[in-house]
């Protein structure tokens, strides 16, 4: 305990470190990726400090968390007791927290952005409560907000009928619903696999054709006006939704205590939006906020304000304004600088080698995430969805397809917006006679706000990337194999 820094250090000899009854209480060691449990023991709380502990993101070297879900894998070897206790303890935090999982609720769609013109805006509340009503009609869903397994199997499959209304949407409803049936995934050693390299199509003559067409690395340049940038922020805050009070919503019912217990008559809901007068509060500083989370200058700020003319809006609800703001500020950054972006290949020294591929050890498990292929640079996929799984499977049987690869983690491209790692590349041999070369992005759909944004741009510069390099590589997006092939 008294050198545990030395004994982390990498300047150290010692490859393993056996802690005894540390995890309890001690020292704090961060990077926890195994627990053998030596003695039975029925003390649940010893046991939640065990497993949160392994559960915590480690640390690499620089003290900075990791987050690669190959390295993030805790590992227990457990008695009896301890395996019950793992499968119990999603639902004993949702009776502890009073949070439920797996839950459809009115409010888990109303953050999904829809397009608006050259915005794009949240669906809202009232959307999103016909939605679930819509679901909860159809009988695929239950008073409670619990799936039904017809519903589990539309989202498998990804073929959910919603209104006509919502059909645009219908991939981002999806996505959203499977986020509530995640749980935390407890692996069984027992299918876990070495992924290993395919000899055959790694050394073949294909492969490497089709690697030396994408290997090679780029810089960007940005040129842009930022007087238009300001420009365009200003219009688009100008159109943006407007800023509503915080309701106050007040309840009044009447108690009965007798000798039965306490009993309640219906609530009688009154709904009160309320205008605070601001002439005497003080209000948080709009500029620092919005130069925090957007990185421009207070000069440029204030000028997208004045000129957007919607300050009247900011005392209504400052926090609501300043961060539709923001949003949107962040949101023409991104699309000036994929439109101002250039690509220039570095050389032809600078590349990604294809000798990476056996750098580093995959781990898949069978019934979870490892799929069985032939025609790939690895024995297995190692996939992070079903659309990844379901993609993989028509890749593998298509005949005029005779390699892909999922491309890896450390295969990246330089964007303003962060390092982008496409999905697939492809080699198809069509009518025995043309070759053709593809990297197909299969991401689909997102969700979440700001990643739809920064995945959509990043995308972009992947195609340009690829342009730049010219090595005659097709760059495609397809949601779908179907969608993929129709396009070839």
């Amino acid at each position: 305990m008294k050198k545990k820094e030395i004994l982390l250090s990498f300047d150290t000899p010692l490859r393993f470190i056996f802690s005894h009854s540390a995890l309890k209480e001690g020292w704090d060691n961060p990077n926890v990726f195994q627990i053998c449990t030596l003695v039975e023991n029925q003390d649940t709380m010893t046991k939640r400090q065990k497993v949160g502990r392994g559960l915590r993101l480690p640390v690499n070297q620089n003290g900075d968390r990791i987050c690669d879900e190959q390295i993030n894998i805790l590992t227990v070897v457990a008695n009896e007791s301890y395996e019950s206790f793992a499968e119990n303890l999603q639902r004993e935090i949702e009776l502890d927290t009073n949070t439920k999982f797996g839950v459809v609720t009115e409010r888990l769609f109303e953050n999904i952005l829809v397009k608006k013109e050259d915005s794009y805006i949240k669906l809202g509340y009232d959307d999103s409560k016909k939605i679930y009503d819509y679901l909860q009609g159809k009988g695929l869903i239950d008073k409670k907000g619990k799936a039904s397994p017809e519903l589990k199997e539309a989202i498998i499959t990804e073929k959910l009928d919603l209104p006509e209304e919502f059909q645009a949407i219908a991939k981002d409803v999806i996505s959203q619903i499977k986020e509530t049936q995640k749980r935390l995934p407890i692996l069984n050693n027992r299918d876990r696999i070495k992924v290993e390299i395919n000899k055959q199509i790694y050394i073949s003559p294909e492969f490497k054709e089709l690697w030396d067409r994408i290997k090679y690395k780029t810089v960007y340049h940005l040129n842009f006006d930022s007087q238009v940038l300001i420009e365009n922020c200003a219009k688009a805050v100008t159109k943006m939704d407007p800023v509503a009070t915080n309701p106050v919503i007040g309840r009044w019912v009447d108690l009965h205590i007798n000798k039965k217990g306490i009993s309640a008559d219906d609530p009688k809901r009154i709904r009160q939006l309320v205008r605070e007068e601001y002439e005497n509060k003080r209000l948080p500083d709009i500029l620092l906020y919005i130069e925090t989370h957007t990185r421009l200058k207070r000069r440029s700020i204030a000028d997208i304000l004045i000129k957007s003319n919607t300050l009247d809006s900011f005392y209504l609800n400052p926090q609501d304004y300043m961060q539709k703001v923001v949003e949107i500020i962040n949101q023409e950054k991104r699309k000036i600088m994929v439109d101002g972006i250039k690509y220039e290949k570095i050389g032809e020294y600078e590349y990604y080698s294809q000798e990476l591929f056996d750098s580093k050890e995959l781990i898949g498990y069978l019934k979870e995430n490892a799929l069985a292929v032939s025609k790939s640079v690895y024995t297995h996929l190692v996939y992070d969805s079903n659309v990844e799984k379901s993609f993989a499977e028509r890749l593998n049987n298509d005949t005029d397809v005779k390699l892909f690869a999922k491309l890896p983690s450390w295969f990246q491209i330089e964007t303003p917006l962060g390092p982008y790692n496409p999905d697939w590349t492809i080699l198809l041999d069509r009518n025995g006679e043309e070759r053709l070369y593809f990297v197909v992005e299969t991401k689909g759909s997102i969700s979440f706000e700001d990643l739809r944004y920064l995945e959509d741009a990043k995308i972009q510069c992947g195609k340009k990337h690829f342009d730049a390099i010219g090595t005659g590589v097709i760059f495609e997006r397809a949601d779908s194999y179907d969608e993929w092939r129709e396009k070839v």
